[in-house]
């Protein structure tokens, strides 16, 4: 005689969670987003979205990325 099985219910995986961007990254883009507004970013247009101490330490940083990935997006 057939006699049925059953499998154990399985608990649902959580798919995996997206990468963050990274605070350069984000310095980045924002200075990307101000840029296309206005011709040029400083560090004081900067202040309302990024803390002093974020631009001092990730600023310069921030803008090679920034002028890397327009050079890129231009050519």
């Amino acid at each position: 005689m057939l006699s049925q099985q059953y499998r154990p219910a399985t608990t649902a995986v959580p798919p995996p969670a997206l990468p963050t961007a990274g605070i350069v990254e984000r310095i980045a883009d924002k200075i990307a987003e101000l840029n296309r507004i206005d011709e040029g970013v400083s560090k004081d247009d900067l202040l309302p979205f990024f803390s002093r101490a974020e631009l001092d330490r990730y600023g310069a940083e921030a803008a090679d990325f920034h002028r890397a990935r327009e050079a890129r997006q231009v050519a």
